[in-house]
């Protein structure tokens, strides 16, 4: 029998119309620090200055970029938001963590529909990149 939360039994509550999970699922802070480092490794590809890259890109310092990209650090939850919209790779990985396996599919067409409008785009330029 699964007993609420609140009534000490080891299950979330069922919310507005969501589904009770075990608290043993839920993501810890190396499960996430993981999928961030995860996301920013394929991003980056072992570019050499991915450090630096994105702590230009997203406002961190470079200290706290090398620590999320080895995946010894959690980002505050403004930054993890920020890396989710800024990083496509990160946020396909923490929807994945967050088992929300059809936003991740949904994100990664959405990057290819982008890919192809930019080449269509580059086509109609005669070829020529921006």
């Amino acid at each position: 029998m699964e007993m609420a939360l609140h009534s000490y039994g080891p299950f979330y509550p069922a919310f507005a119309g969501g589904i009770r999970f075990n608290i043993a699922d839920r993501p810890t802070a190396e499960t996430v620090a993981g999928a961030v480092s995860r996301g920013l490794k394929r991003h980056f590809d072992g570019a050499r200055h991915a450090a630096k890259s994105l702590a230009a890109r997203c406002g961190l310092d470079p200290r706290t970029a090398t620590k999320l990209i080895r995946g010894e650090t959690t980002p505050s939850s403004p930054g993890l938001i920020l890396l989710m919209r800024e990083i496509q790779e990160v946020r396909e990985e923490v929807l994945r963590l967050a088992g929300d396996m059809s936003a991740a599919e949904a994100a990664r067409v959405s990057a290819a529909l982008t890919q192809i409008e930019q080449t269509l785009n580059s086509i109609g330029r005669g070829g020529r990149q921006q």
